[in-house]
């Protein structure tokens, strides 16, 4: 039976000046997301790994590459990424022990985004974080027809057979609001303006960014020479 866990309310306030924030900042991130695709060397402010609690780690925790993904459930480029790169990175770099990745959610669609990042650390109480990231970007669909409202998200906690009174109760609560909020605030300060965006960690703490659903390759590249050194 799933550990029971403490659980933080949060008010309706508080969740709807959260989701007004993220709807504000999307006006002008949704141009960069459609029509953005790079590679940069990062200045500053750069990130520490070490110092966010990630607790969805896809990897050997003594990987030398961090990749960060800052990514959206409703966002097309994201499911794009997901369908046609991640499979191979993971196998050729996770697998193998030279990347872990980490999904940092990146949500400002509305409601349904935040709900649907929430939702996935739900089910990260369970041990079934990446198992809930799949399903979300293997069923989406529009951008906020519905497909990620509470309703289907619940449908699709039963997909991977989650212990549903304890998924429900979670994500009923507003659980995890402060999580999400954070990580959109940490991809703000960041210079992040659109999804995906990716933050590309070395062993000797040099950082490149990705940003778009761009191909493996482009991925291979960075990697490489950040193993380079």
């Amino acid at each position: 039976m799933p550990k029971k866990r403490a659980v933080r309310k949060s008010s309706n306030r508080n969740i709807y000046i959260g989701i007004s924030v993220v709807v504000v900042v999307a006006g002008v991130a949704g141009i960069y997301f459609f029509f953005g695709s790079s590679i940069t060397q990062a200045t500053s402010p750069q990130i520490n790994p070490a110092d966010f609690n990630l607790p969805n780690r896809l990897g050997a925790e003594d990987a030398p590459i961090t990749i960060l993904e800052f990514g959206e459930y409703q966002c097309p480029n994201c499911a794009s990424f997901y369908r046609n790169t991640k499979d191979l990175l993971v196998s050729r770099y996770v697998d193998s022990g030279i990347v872990k990745i980490y999904f940092r959610d990146y949500a400002y669609y509305g409601p349904d985004s935040t709900n649907a990042a929430i939702a996935a650390r739900c089910a990260g109480d369970q041990g079934k974080y990446w198992d809930y990231h799949d399903v979300l970007f293997s069923t989406q669909g529009q951008i906020n027809s519905g497909w990620a409202n509470k309703t289907q998200l619940v449908g699709f906690a039963v997909i991977i057979d989650l212990d549903m009174p304890t998924f429900a109760s979670c994500l009923n609560s507003g659980d995890y609001l402060s999580e999400v909020e954070s990580d959109f605030a940490e991809g703000v300060r960041l210079g992040v303006r659109g999804t995906p965006t990716f933050v590309i960690i070395g062993p000797d703490g040099r950082q490149q960014i990705i940003v778009g659903a761009q191909p493996f390759s482009a991925f291979e590249r960075v990697i490489e020479s950040l193993l380079i050194g």
